[in-house]
């Protein structure tokens, strides 16, 4: 696992509070300044990843603090996995799917 604030972060939201957790093994940044914050992205599980600050009286959205979310091969959005300000729910939910057999996620 890396660091979560990466240099495209950094980039993309330079005034963003440092990212207080570790992002998933082969999750590679895809925060874009147009987006409400930043965001990692799984090509091989279609999977994206994203962070909000940690005080929710900051954040752009109201919901929770992490979000997992499935796109297709095209990445198109094709629905949320798991909402949760438990970053360990993440974690589990990463570990889950990639345990499925090869083919049937994404």
């Amino acid at each position: 696992m890396i660091l979560g604030y990466t240099a495209s972060c950094r980039r993309e939201f330079p005034d963003w509070p440092s990212v207080d957790v570790r992002i998933p093994e082969g999750f590679v940044d895809s925060s874009w300044h147009n987006d409400s914050s930043p965001s990692w992205y799984e090509e091989k599980l279609n999977l994206k990843l994203w962070i909000e600050v940690a005080d929710p009286e900051l954040r752009d959205t109201q919901g929770p603090r992490f979000a997992l979310q499935q796109y297709d091969d095209n990445f198109e959005y094709i629905s949320d996995i798991l909402m949760t300000d438990d970053y360990d729910q993440i974690l589990r939910a990463v570990a889950a799917i990639r345990s499925l057999p090869r083919g049937s996620h994404g």
